[in-house]
């Protein structure tokens, strides 16, 4: 997928981009075997019901990871990560509707860099994922 090149200046506070997925149990064992990440909390729903979850809860860094969508297809093929924070609030399950938010909250023009809330809230608006990332513009 190609993004468009966007420049330092295309931007403002309170920008904002949104970007959603359904979690299904594919998802979950497709995550488990890219990241090597077999937790039985994740994997296996008899374990899981002995746990404080009651249940499988999906990986935290998969529902982090679509952050990554929702940053590159707002921010463009014209920035580069310099990193972020995140906390994870609650737990996600298969057949949870994910929305990862970013939301431009800061802008430090001399260097191009722009932080920004990165957040993930589920179908009933509750976040299970919050925190925040800078990126820097590199195109001129």
């Amino acid at each position: 997928m190609a993004y468009e090149i966007k420049k330092y200046d295309e931007f403002k506070l309170g920008d904002k981009n949104v970007f959603t997925k359904t979690i299904t149990e594919t998802d979950v064992i497709m995550f488990a075997g890219i990241s090597g990440d077999f937790n039985p909390v994740h994997m296996n729903e008899v374990y899981a019901k002995t746990t404080m979850f009651q249940g499988r809860i999906v990986h935290g860094m998969f529902i982090a990871s679509l952050l990554g969508q929702a940053g590159a297809s707002f921010f463009g093929g014209g920035a580069i990560y310099i990193g972020h924070t995140q906390k994870f609030t609650a737990p996600v399950r298969i057949g949870d509707t994910i929305s990862a938010i970013v939301e431009v909250t800061e802008m430090i023009p001399e260097k191009k860099i722009i932080k920004y809330r990165a957040y993930c809230q589920n179908q009933e608006g509750k976040i299970v994922v919050d925190g925040e990332a800078t990126i820097k513009i590199i195109t001129q």
